[in-house]
């Protein structure tokens, strides 16, 4: 997943940030890395 990479490359972005990266929602990034990657804000 894109948003994983994303993190995994550096884990101190701001969601926005990754948003921007990924071409994807805020609620669709908070939703990966709240449940996939079991990370919080």
């Amino acid at each position: 997943d894109k948003v994983h990479q994303i993190v995994l490359n550096d884990r101190r972005l701001k969601v926005s940030e990754i948003v921007d990266a990924a071409d994807t929602s805020s609620k669709r990034v908070f939703k990966i890395l709240n449940g996939n990657m079991d990370m919080r804000k």
